[in-house]
């Protein structure tokens, strides 16, 4: 993984409708949804960014900071932060609030598509540090102050994750609302989705399958700068 080098888009994925076509799960039409993607726009001006009125269209040149400022937007709205909803969509979780990784990754994407960019959802590992959250990586303490968990003697773990990408300059930037950091190398991708509505049953029964059933080898450790 290069940070500093983003995937290029495929020209199939390039004249892929999908990615900026509202769908049952990815609902960017929605009213709560648009509120939410232009919310962020103020805080983009008064860094000194030309950011048009809504209904004009974002230039190529601001879809970078403004991809970033979406997941930031998804990172701080999110503020109930839990396991128990099945699995929410954009509009719902634009009410609510609420919900894992799959409601961040789910409802940037359609942030992201509400300002004619580009996006898809991305399934597959996420490293945590022993006693971190997948949730909101920050670590779980007790009353006491004290780590929770399990003690296994091991420094972190892989743990399954859903995170967004967004098309932008041909490129796919990875953008993870969940976690305090928009993406790390501790992200292994699997697969991605459109999410549309023909596909996104399909690709996650997928994922499903490999859920308990993968096994990882390190092959080497290195701490050099390159």
């Amino acid at each position: 993984i290069d940070l500093q080098a983003p995937l290029a888009a495929t020209t199939e994925e390039l004249a892929d409708p999908e990615f900026l076509a509202p769908s049952a799960m990815v609902d960017s039409s929605d009213d709560a949804v648009i509120a939410l993607a232009f919310s962020g726009d103020e805080t983009l001006r008064q860094e000194g960014h030309a950011v048009p009125p809504q209904g004009e269209p974002l230039p190529d040149s601001l879809k970078t900071e403004m991809a970033y400022m979406l997941r930031d937007v998804v990172h701080n709205f999110i503020d109930n932060k839990h396991l128990s909803t099945a699995y929410a969509s954009a509009s719902e979780t634009a009410r609510s609030a609420s919900g894992d990784c799959t409601e961040h990754a789910v409802l940037l994407a359609a942030l992201l598509k509400a300002r004619g960019i580009p996006a898809r959802v991305c399934h597959g590992l996420v490293y945590i540090e022993q006693g971190g959250s997948a949730i909101s990586g920050a670590a779980e303490v007790d009353a006491n102050g004290q780590t929770t968990g399990v003690d296994t003697g091991l420094s972190g773990q892989f743990g399954w994750h859903m995170w967004s990408q967004a098309m932008v300059n041909g490129k796919w930037i990875d953008l993870d609302a969940t976690l305090h950091v928009p993406y790390s190398v501790g992200h292994v991708l699997v697969g991605t989705s459109s999410m549309s509505d023909k596909e996104a049953h399909n690709n996650h029964m997928q994922m499903a399958a490999l859920i308990g059933n993968l096994e990882m080898s390190v092959l080497a450790v290195s701490h050099e700068w390159r």
